[in-house]
């Protein structure tokens, strides 16, 4: 396979263990979850420990600015954070509220670092590539995380289906040629600089109603809560009934002018005010990048066949011919 890239093979195994730990059977997820912690520590700062500075790294540690996130290594408190109580931070998922997400690009410093260290990294952060560890294979699908890298976020592509096909390994079925076997994912990668998704630069915040947060909102499970139900579908509908009252308002009719003032109170207290009411005009998808060669179709998983056992019984004499 020539060389191994290894922050690729990470996300691949990362991927795989986050799709598995979706199943409502599983209890334990394995591989790098601290990745993904500091990801949600970044991002979500809400949910992050708060950093203590009464410890400095000394000057001739190994990792000393070298790793991003050597910086949560220190003293850090949890006073604040609920501890072992799911659904308080589902709740608390349901309320988020602009601002609460650091949902940008990469700072200035990443980026200069990653010019110094990885200069050909940057290129393929927007790629939709397959990710290969040996046998499993997962999508990079960057065209649902598009305001991470500083894009205008667009309609996602559906996801390829042949990535299915790889989702049942387990390591179990012996010893494969994974080069002659994932030789047409090996080639997709390799022309990975063919398979960037270019979207405009995102300019301020997306709006509540852009496409693609309606799209989210029609086609996803909003809520993990009964009491988020509960809050959003009240803010959703007192949002509708100030639409419906909004530019309406003949001369004189008190009543129409009452309920759009109180719709817009109700908004308030639900800390739905702020939302940007305009209609966009939907956006399309982009155009699926072109591949160099054909995704293999999924393959039904390795099934055992089992050889009917024949049993045979010992010749006993007739005791009646006696």
């Amino acid at each position: 396979m020539g060389e191994y890239r290894w922050a690729s093979a990470c996300l691949a195994n990362i991927y795989h263990n986050l799709c598995n730990a979706s199943l409502k059977a599983v209890r334990e997820v394995g591989d790098a979850m601290f990745v993904v912690q500091f990801w949600a520590w970044e991002h979500m700062p809400w949910i992050a420990p708060v950093q203590r500075p009464d410890r400095d790294w000394p000057i001739d540690h190994p990792l000393r600015g070298e790793a991003y996130g050597t910086r949560w290594l220190g003293h850090t408190t949890c006073d604040k954070l609920a501890q072992h109580k799911l659904d308080e931070y589902g709740r608390r998922f349901e309320r988020l509220w602009e601002g609460e997400i650091v949902f940008d690009s990469y700072t200035e410093n990443i980026v200069h670092w990653h010019l110094q260290q990885f200069p050909d990294h940057i290129g393929q952060w927007c790629t939709r590539v397959p990710l290969i560890c040996f046998g499993t294979v997962e999508w990079h699908l960057p065209d649902r995380c598009l305001r991470q890298f500083g894009r205008e976020q667009c309609i996602p592509l559906e996801v390829p289906d042949s990535q299915r096909a790889f989702h049942g390994r387990d390591g179990r079925q012996g010893t494969r040629d994974w080069p002659t076997k994932l030789a047409k994912f090996i080639t997709t990668w390799d022309n990975r600089q063919m398979q960037d998704i270019v979207t405009p630069t995102q300019v301020g915040r997306m709006g509540y109603h852009d496409p693609y947060l309606d799209r989210y909102r029609q086609t996803s499970a909003r809520y993990m809560t009964p009491e988020g139900a509960i809050d959003g579908t009240f803010a959703d509908g007192i949002e509708r009934i100030k639409d419906m009252t909004t530019g309406r308002v003949e001369l004189g009719n008190e009543d129409v002018s009452f309920i759009r003032r109180m719709a817009n109170s109700l908004l308030g207290c639900t800390r739905a005010q702020g939302r940007d009411h305009r209609r966009y005009p939907p956006m399309p998808a982009p155009p699926p990048p072109p591949l160099q060669v054909d995704v293999p179709a999924p393959q039904p998983p390795y099934e055992r066949k089992k050889s009917k056992r024949v049993r045979e019984r010992p010749n006993v004499p007739d005791v009646t011919s006696y």
